[in-house]
């Protein structure tokens, strides 16, 4: 008998919670039900859109820095780093690591004959075969190749002239970014100088005989699109063979770039490629510390729009209170003779809580569905933002199930706080002052 009185009261409470929100006048909700369905469906909908657009930028930004990036660098504390062959043998034994290729950076001032611009560049020798086996690495090449600028030979300072000289052309082969070819209206085969600001070589701790050339000519031989702008304005590529004697400091590099399996285990292979290295002497940085600053300032920004969202929500899900307030006020009489036959103080909460839960479910139903309609119109759209500096047309979109879940949760959570009032108010209600028409 127990069981059959428990669905009995059970039916019972969602019985009188679905009168309450119905019309008087037939089966369809009420006009304050209706509102407070669609504040608590527009709210939500603005949350996981908000969420949505948040997490796209951070997959757009992740992907393109992924893609031009190493995803684990290991450097090491000093200047020279002369080791970095036995240091890359090392490396690719780590589980994980898919390659290993070592690098030189320098800042140097990209010049051309007949253009005013100088911009500063960040030149960075590669190994190009590596770079050419990676399709994630040679699909930044908008026009050339990763082979074309393969080093044929070693290259030398010419101590006359203090020019580096490679092959037999005289030039060594660049790519650089677009924003930057379109600054000195450079196209393929064209020819660029870069100039070292680098000249007191004893300050780096070298001799004074080891000169440092004050120029180099190069021939772009690719135009890159790397996908963020700083870098399309300032990044050249070159063969790492072919800069090493620009630095008169021999067959050394700045670095070792590792690329992995998974690049979303990069903080966690850390210790273990560390552990390969001679301790004290390397340290190895995975690439979300490289970007650290990007990635916290996207997070944070969405995070706060996410919390304010959450008021408005929060604020939308009030309406529920409102309407069961007005119930409550409506429905005295009735809850006055629900009580006096017997219906306790739980009872009646357990009703009004339910009712807000039902207008809530509706809410959230129909906000989740508007939401992926929003969301699929602004992946539509065009904002009209700078794809120069952005490298988008529209708002990149990441709507991913488990997001859309948690949304819905805090709603329906923000939903019940919101009832609790209204429905302990409504509990409160004593049957003879109810009756009599007492407030």
């Amino acid at each position: 008998m127990q069981p059959t009185r428990e669905l009995f009261v059970s039916y019972f409470h969602r019985l009188i919670a679905l009168r309450h929100v119905q019309s008087t006048r037939g089966t369809l909700l009420a006009a304050p039900t209706w509102l407070a369905i669609a504040s608590v469906a527009v709210g939500l909908a603005a949350f996981v859109t908000l969420l949505s657009v948040g997490g796209g930028f951070i997959e757009a930004f992740r992907s393109s820095v992924l893609g031009v990036n190493p995803h684990v660098v290991v450097t090491k504390y000093g200047m020279l780093f002369p080791e970095y062959r036995q240091v890359e043998e090392a490396l690719l034994k780590v589980e994980g690591v898919e390659s290993a290729a070592p690098f030189v950076l320098h800042e140097m001032l990209v010049t051309r004959v007949g253009s005013r611009a100088r911009p500063g560049g960040l030149i960075k020798g590669i190994d190009v075969d590596t770079i050419a086996r990676t399709p994630q690495l040679a699909a930044i090449f908008r026009t050339g190749a990763a082979k074309d600028l393969l080093h044929p030979t070693a290259g030398a300072i010419d101590p006359a002239t203090g020019m580096v000289t490679a092959g037999g052309s005289g030039e060594i082969p660049l790519a650089i970014g677009y924003v930057m070819a379109e600054r000195l209206k450079v196209v393929i085969g064209d020819s660029v100088t870069l100039v070292s600001p680098l000249r007191g070589v004893a300050a780096m701790g070298m001799e004074e005989a080891a000169a440092i050339p004050a120029s180099v000519r190069g021939r772009v031989v690719g135009i890159l699109d790397t996908g963020f702008y700083d870098y399309d304005n300032r990044l050249v590529l070159a063969d790492y063979r072919a800069i090493q004697p620009l630095f008169g400091r021999g067959d050394v590099v700045t670095g070792v770039d590792i690329r992995l399996q998974d690049p979303e285990l990069a903080a966690a292979l850390v210790p273990a490629i560390e552990a390969v290295l001679p301790t004290g002497r390397f340290r190895a940085t995975d690439w979300r510390m490289l970007n650290k600053n990007l990635f916290q300032s996207l997070n944070q920004q969405r995070l706060w729009l996410s919390l304010v969202m959450g008021i408005v929500l929060l604020v939308a899900a009030s309406v529920i209170l409102v309407v069961l307030v007005m119930i409550v006020l409506r429905k005295r009489t009735q809850i006055g003779i629900l009580r006096s036959m017997g219906a306790s103080r739980r009872d009646i909460l357990t009703i009004f809580l339910l009712e807000g839960a039902l207008i809530g479910s509706i809410g959230i139903g129909i906000g989740l569905l508007l939401g992926l309609l929003v969301c699929a119109l602004v992946a539509r759209i065009d904002f009209g933002l700078e794809y120069e500096v952005y490298r988008i047309k529209t708002l990149p979109i990441a709507a991913h199930p488990i997001e859309f879940g948690i949304a819905a949760l805090v709603a329906m959570v923000l939903t019940l706080l919101a009832t609790l009032p209204a429905a302990w108010r409504a509990s409160t209600v004593r049957p003879v002052d109810a009756l009599r028409g007492v407030e």
